[in-house]
C-alpha cells in the first residue's frame, strides 16, 4: 500500500537536516515491548501521516489539526513512510523514519535518517514493503544486515522488521526473511499489515485480524508493530466497529507496541482504500474516526 506513495518531496526539508556517519553489525538491543510512552493506560498508537499534509502544511485548516497532538494523550508516535520528521508536527511527538525503497539506503534520504537518530531520544526505524518492489526475501536479508544493522551499533536503534501484505504471499515473503537472519540478526519488532476484504461483515473481519496479528506474534516471538491497519469497507458502520472494536483491543494487548490506522490524509490514496476509514476530511479537518484515535 504504501509504495504507492513513491513520489514523494525530500529535498525542501534539507535545511532541517544535520548529517552522521553509520557503522557496524550488533545484537538485538531488548526482546521487551517497552517504548516510551507519551499517553497512559497502554495505549500506543502512531499517526500514519502523509505526505500531502506536509506539502499543505501552511493551510490553517492543516494547522488547526496538528496543534492539539502536542497534547494528545493517545498519539505516542507518528510515522510518513519517509526518513524525514514532518516540520509541521508537534516536535514532542517521537518520530518513527522508514526505509521505504532501496533508493532510502543511500544518499540524502540516508543522511536525513541518521539525523533523525541523532536528534531523537527514542530510536525506532522501520523498514517497509520490500515485498511489494519484487526484491526477494535473501536480497531484503542482505540489505538489512549491510545497512539496518549498523543502526543498532552506533545509535542504538531498535530496528523493525519488513512490513508485508497479510495474504499468503506476505506472510510467505517475511517468513523466508527472517530466515535469512541469525538470532543476533533478528529485528527487535515484527512488522504487520491488515486489511480486511471489502465486503465481509465486520464481526468476521474483526475475528479475523485478531487471529492473525496474534499468531504472527507468537511465531516469531517478538513484540509487534502493526504500521498499516485499516477497514476497506464502503460501508461507514462497518468501518467504524471494525476500527473501534480493534482499536480497542489492541490497546490491551502486551504485546502490541504502536499501531496505526490508514490513513491520515485529505482523500484515499487509491481505489483499494475505503473513503469510510479516512481519519481526515477532505478539508484537513479529523472525522469521527479520527476524533477517536487521537482522543479528540
Amino acid at each position: 500500500m504504501a509504495l504507492l506513495q513513491s513520489l514523494r518531496l525530500t529535498a525542501c526539508f534539507t535545511a532541517f537536516m544535520t548529517y552522521l556517519p553509520a557503522a557496524t553489525l550488533a545484537m538485538p538491543i531488548d526482546g521487551s515491548c517497552s517504548a516510551s510512552r507519551r499517553g497512559s493506560g497502554g495505549v500506543e498508537r502512531t499517526l500514519l501521516w502523509d505526505w500531502t499534509l506536509t506539502r499543505d502544511h501552511d493551510d490553517p485548516v492543516i494547522k488547526a489539526t496538528t496543534n492539539p497532538l502536542a497534547s494528545s494523550s493517545k498519539i505516542t508516535s507518528i510515522t510518513n513512510w519517509e526518513t524525514w520528521r514532518p516540520p509541521e508536527l508537534p516536535s514532542n511527538i517521537p518520530f518513527r523514519p522508514m526505509v521505504r525503497t532501496p533508493a532510502q539506503l543511500s544518499g540524502e534520504p540516508w543522511e536525513n535518517l541518521l539525523s533523525v537518530l541523532n536528534s531523537e531520544e527514542e530510536k525506532i526505524v522501520h523498514f517497509n514493503e520490500l515485498d511489494k518492489q519484487g526484491i526477494l526475501p535473501v536480497d531484503a536479508a542482505k540489505m538489512w544486515k549491510d545497512a539496518m544493522l549498523p543502526l543498532r551499533h552506533d545509535y542504538s536503534a531498535k530496528l523493525v522488521s519488513p512490513g508485508c501484505a497479510s495474504n499468503d504471499d506476505g506472510t510467505r515473503w517475511l517468513d523466508e526473511f527472517m530466515g535469512h537472519l541469525t538470532d543476533g540478526e533478528r529485528p527487535d519488532y515484527i512488522a504487520l499489515h491488515f486489511y480486511t476484504k471489502a465486503d465481509e461483515p465486520a464481526d468476521k473481519e474483526i475475528l479475523v485480524a485478531k487471529q492473525y496479528l496474534k499468531t504472527r506474534h507468537e511465531q516469531h516471538n517478538l513484540p509487534v508493530i502493526i504500521n498499516e491497519l485499516a477497514s476497506t469497507s464502503r460501508d461507514l458502520n462497518v468501518v467504524q466497529n471494525f476500527t473501534t472494536e480493534v482499536g480497542n483491543w489492541l490497546d490491551g494487548q502486551e504485546w502490541v507496541v504502536e499501531y496505526g490506522f490508514f490513513g491520515v490524509s485529505h482523500e484515499p490514496t487509491d481505489d483499494f482504500v475505503s473513503p469510510a476509514a479516512q481519519l481526515l476530511d477532505g478539508d484537513g479537518t479529523w472525522t469521527e474516526l479520527g476524533k477517536w484515535f487521537v482522543g479528540g
